[in-house]
């Protein structure tokens, strides 16, 4: 009961029928799959029969995308050591795609966290162009790091960034007056992960809520002067509510009228056996 008005929210934004509404609600205490992401041009059905051979119970849905579920652990597989596939929740891997990057373009992720975005993204770009990965924790970047050479990735540079003021944009990325996609995973509430981490939703504070929305507008306002004429901002969160998500691109749309909507959704849940997450496309004026 409390949160029936945020879901009720949610419902009527996303014109849920009420049945929807009870598949997200029931799917909230059941464990969704380890999605995975296939790297390196690696065979997906080779991948999947090495893994099952090493006790992962893995398997491909009908969209052909793999993921496990019980069994062994896939960071002590071959496949995962060498770099062959990645965890990486399905609805994260949609938001991926969202920044649709070409090989030679300029991306900056800037809350990469340990980069599971940053490398589906650069995996895109076939090596060529330039993908910048920010975070406020140098930790997270180490891991970031460590993940980009194992998967043989050699354009992304990061470095930490505080999201306080304007990002200092590199030499090449100032000669092009900025980047053509920049992405924002904004820190959130994580209403979207409860599946994953039954515990949030009882720690789950409204208070807090309105203390990440001051610091993902912060975050908005401050990346967005770096997104080139004609490019692109792509802003994401791992939370359901409308006030982290449709709410946060009506306030930015209404400080930057250069910007305008190209496409918002929830990914995942219900729909997907997945997180909640949800991603919004921006398109700057050319």
């Amino acid at each position: 009961p409390q949160w029936q008005e945020l879901l009720i929210a949610r419902q009527r934004k996303s014109e849920w029928s009420e049945q929807l509404l009870q598949q997200f609600i029931e799917q909230q205490v059941t464990t969704p799959p380890l999605w995975l992401r296939v790297q390196k041009n690696a065979d997906p059905e080779q991948v999947l029969d090495a893994l099952q051979r090493q006790g992962v119970k893995a398997a491909r849905d009908d969209k052909g995308q793999l993921f496990a579920q019980g069994g062994a652990g896939v960071h002590g597989t071959d496949e995962h050591k060498n770099g062959l596939v990645e965890i990486q929740d399905i609805a994260s891997q949609q938001i991926a795609l969202s920044v649709a990057a070409k090989p030679g373009q300029k991306v900056w992720d800037a809350c990469a966290g340990a980069g599971g975005k940053t490398l589906a993204i650069a995996a895109q770009m076939n090596n060529k162009g330039a993908v910048v990965a920010t975070d406020l924790h140098e930790y997270k970047l180490d891991e970031l790091k460590r993940r980009v050479k194992r998967a043989d990735i050699f354009n992304v540079r990061a470095f930490t960034w505080t999201g306080l003021e304007p990002l200092r944009l590199p030499k090449e990325i100032a000669q092009q007056r900025g980047f053509d996609w920049v992405l924002i995973d904004a820190p959130c509430s994580s209403a979207g992960t409860w599946r994953r981490n039954p515990d949030a939703r009882w720690l789950f504070d409204a208070n807090d809520t309105q203390e990440l929305i001051q610091l993902q507008q912060q975050l908005l306002t401050n990346a967005a002067p770096a997104v080139r004429a004609g490019g692109h901002l792509v802003y994401a969160t791992c939370s359901w509510q409308v006030s982290e998500n449709e709410q946060q691109i009506e306030w930015f749309l209404r400080q930057h009228p250069e910007f305008s909507l190209q496409s918002q959704r929830v990914l995942g849940v219900p729909e997907l056996n997945s997180d909640t997450m949800f991603v919004a496309v921006l398109a700057r004026e050319n």
